[in-house]
């Protein structure tokens, strides 16, 4: 037995123990970067732009979706997947808006007031 495979064998306990305490480190670091907890829910109107598509299947099946481009108060356009009705432009739509610690801000449907009352 050469002197790099007893070195080899005698160590592998410690190289494991090392090679997963420093997979663990990067998993927590990874995690620690990711974290982004939201501050602030927000409900809004938007104002529809452009409808441009409608009758799409985006998960090949279920009811069709309208594609549509809305402007929000702040002036950030945004696109929505839209359940029926098909909203026609100028028609205020329910928007969610959430807020992140690290200022990142998310916009979608508010898919409740959608189904009660559609565009208004």
């Amino acid at each position: 037995m050469n002197i790099w495979n007893s070195w080899a064998v005698m160590h592998r306990n410690a190289r494991a123990v090392g090679a997963a305490l420093a997979l663990l480190i990067a998993i927590v670091v990874m995690q620690l970067l990711r974290c982004d907890p939201m501050v602030g829910r927000e409900n809004i109107s938007g104002l529809v732009l452009q409808v441009e598509a409608e009758g799409l299947h985006p998960l090949g099946d279920g009811e069709p979706q309208s594609r549509v481009i809305v402007v929000m108060p702040d002036s950030v356009k945004v696109r929505l997947m839209l359940p029926p009705p098909v909203p026609q432009v100028g028609d205020a739509i329910p928007v969610v808006t959430e807020h992140y610690k690290k200022g990142k801000t998310l916009y979608s449907l508010d898919h409740q007031k959608w189904r009660m009352h559609g565009p208004g």
